[in-house]
């Protein structure tokens, strides 16, 4: 009796294992199907790159500094203040007795 339960237990264990051993395999080709698909599309990132982007960098890098990006003139007078009136409250409330001002 003793030996019957075992082999159902080695039964039960067999078909578990089975069958994660199958949604293991299942995520794994997966993985393969999503890993050739993002080397499919890094190389053809790579390829228009090549064709479209890398030579306009080029082009772009031909030009002169001072063509591309002229300095602006110095400012003439002094920046604005930033107003306070943006401010939060001073800690403790509005009043800053540390009563919160409400109640």
């Amino acid at each position: 009796r003793r030996a019957a339960e075992n082999a159902m237990k080695i039964f039960d264990l067999g078909r578990e294992l089975y069958k994660r051993f199958g949604d293991a395999y299942r995520h794994l080709s997966q993985v393969g199907v999503s890993l050739a698909r993002a080397v499919e599309n890094y190389n053809r990132c790579l390829g228009s790159s090549e064709r479209l982007l890398f030579p306009a960098l080029r082009r772009f890098g031909e030009l002169s500094e001072s063509e591309l990006f002229p300095w602006p003139e110095a400012a003439a007078e002094p920046p604005r203040e930033l107003s306070p009136t943006w401010a939060p409250p001073p800690e403790g409330g509005p009043d800053g007795s540390g009563g919160g001002g409400v109640g």
